[in-house]
């Protein structure tokens, strides 16, 4: 009998360690988005922790750069992907279609955004858009210095 006590408590002691082993591993799963200008990520954000849209300020000199949005859903690239630019009444900009033999990278040119920009649509708002997610993700938004947007 003292014996089936002793298994059953090291079988608790096993099981409870286990689990505190799993407390402290990285989270696996869940949707990844990062932000590349010119190969130099500017933003890394996992959906699943932070789901708030981050604002990204853009510089004059950021003009004639390249910006790759790189969104993956549990580890995998979406299907049928589109990046859309709206104002901030939510009004369609432009709309970009990439394929899914593309990569995983969805890049474009920073003078789309900049662009975009106007007086009274100094905020472009950056939205994803795939067979996974058809109604569409705010990724982030995007303004210009002294816009009066804080970056995050």
């Amino acid at each position: 009998m003292q014996t089936k006590f002793k298994s059953r408590i090291l079988g608790v002691a096993l099981l409870a360690s286990c689990f505190s082993l799993f407390a402290f591993t990285k989270n696996f799963g869940g949707d990844r988005l990062e932000v590349w200008i010119n190969n130099k990520m500017i933003l890394q954000q996992f959906m699943h922790i932070d789901k708030t849209a981050k604002n990204i300020v853009l510089q004059e000199s950021n003009y004639n750069d390249k910006i790759s949005f790189q969104y993956s859903h549990c580890g995998q690239q979406g299907k049928q992907r589109t990046i859309t630019l709206k104002d901030a009444r939510d009004k369609v900009l432009k709309t970009m279609t990439f394929s899914n033999s593309s990569g995983n990278s969805m890049t474009f040119n920073v003078k789309d955004i900049m662009d975009a920009q106007t007086s009274t649509s100094a905020v472009i708002r950056i939205y994803y858009s795939s067979e996974e997610i058809p109604a569409g993700k705010l990724l982030v938004s995007m303004s210009r210095p002294g816009t009066g947007v804080a970056s995050r």
